[in-house]
C-alpha cells in the first residue's frame, strides 16, 4: 500500500481515528524504502540479546578509540577518551580528529553509538522497570489449563445442545450472526 506524502491539508482530510493508522503505514513503507526486511530484523536481533548488545558497544568504542588512536597518533589512552566523549556525543573538544579518515571514523562512530545506546538505555531501563500486574510463569500456565477447559466445555454444551434439539432442527449456532 503506497502513501502519498504526509503534509498538514492531506492529515486534515483524513478523519480522526484513521490518521494513526495513515500515519502508522507512511512510517512502515518509508523503513522498507530505506531498509531491506532482513536489516531491520538483524537490527531486532542484536536490540533484544543485551549481552551480545553490550559486547556489540563495548567493541565499538575500544576498536573506534584504537583506531583513532594509530590515525592520529596518539596514546592508545587518547584514542578510548576520544572514542567515549565522541561516541556517547559528548564532545569535549580537547581530541579531534585532523586526517579525513579520522573524521569519517567519527562519523561511523556517532552514527553506531546513536543506535547501541539506545538500545542498551532501553534494555537497562525495562529491567528497571517492574510490573507488579504481570503474571507469573505459573500463573500463565494455569489460565492456560482453564481456557483449555472452558473450551472444551463449549464444545460438550454445543454437542449436548444439537443432540436435545434433535435432528434437523436448527439452533443457535446454526444461525447467522447478524452482526456480520
Amino acid at each position: 500500500m503506497s502513501t502519498p506524502p504526509i503534509d498538514r491539508r492531506t492529515l486534515a482530510r483524513i478523519p480522526g481515528d484513521q490518521q494513526a493508522n495513515y500515519l502508522r503505514t507512511g512510517v512502515r513503507e518509508t523503513g522498507r524504502f530505506l531498509f531491506d526486511d532482513k536489516l531491520i530484523d538483524l537490527f531486532v536481533a542484536i536490540a533484544n540479546r543485551p549481552r551480545f548488545l553490550t559486547l556489540l558497544t563495548v567493541t565499538t568504542v575500544t576498536g573506534s578509540g584504537l583506531a583513532y588512536a594509530g590515525l592520529e597518533d596518539v596514546h592508545w589512552s587518547e584514542g578510548i577518551w576520544w572514542a567515549v566523549v565522541t561516541g556517547f556525543t559528548v564532545g569535549y573538544g580537547d581530541f579531534y580528529p585532523t586526517s579525513s579518515t579520522g573524521r569519517l571514523l567519527g562519523s561511523f562512530l556517532i552514527v553506531m553509538m546513536f543506535a547501541l545506546a539506545l538500545c542498551l538505555g532501553a534494555q537497562i531501563t525495562s529491567r528497571l522497570i517492574e510490573d507488579h500486574d504481570e503474571f507469573t510463569h505459573e500463573e500463565q500456565e494455569e489460565i492456560k489449563v482453564l481456557l483449555r477447559r472452558v473450551i472444551d466445555l463449549q464444545e460438550q454444551n454445543a454437542a449436548l445442545i444439537e443432540r436435545l434439539a434433535g435432528p434437523g432442527t436448527t439452533t443457535a449456532r446454526d444461525t447467522p450472526d447478524p452482526r456480520t
